[in-house]
């Protein structure tokens, strides 16, 4: 998603950031991101996502909320994807393709494979 403004750059180091006071703030939380073609969720997942999908189930948590760049222009997307997983959207933001999404524990490596999520 780079461009020549910045903005990829710019949205990576926010999204990073996000991800990182998310993890810390609510241990019940997820987030899943790729960098390129759709491929097993083990790999669009880094292990501190996977630490935290784990937390959530030895917690008893039936959900878990996911943080979701998408690919530009592709929020409609991945929202209807999530929708389709049986999962709620909490935010859309199209101006930087973010969602935040809540998705039932057992469906959220298959949202990581979405493949409108960058």
């Amino acid at each position: 998603m780079a461009s020549g403004n910045g903005r990829g750059s710019a949205f990576g180091f926010a999204a990073a950031l996000l991800t990182l006071i998310c993890i810390i703030a609510w241990p019940g939380v997820a987030t899943a991101a790729t960098e390129g073609p759709v491929r097993p969720a083990e790999s669009l997942l880094d292990s501190a996502d996977l630490e935290a999908l784990d937390r959530a189930e030895d917690a008893g948590q039936s959900h878990v909320t996911l943080l979701i760049a998408a690919e530009e222009d592709r929020t409609a997307a991945v929202a209807a994807g999530i929708r389709a997983l049986g999962g709620t959207i909490g935010f859309r933001e199209s101006r930087v393709d973010y969602v935040r999404a809540r998705v039932p524990l057992e469906k959220a490596k298959q949202a990581a494979r979405l493949s409108a999520i960058e």
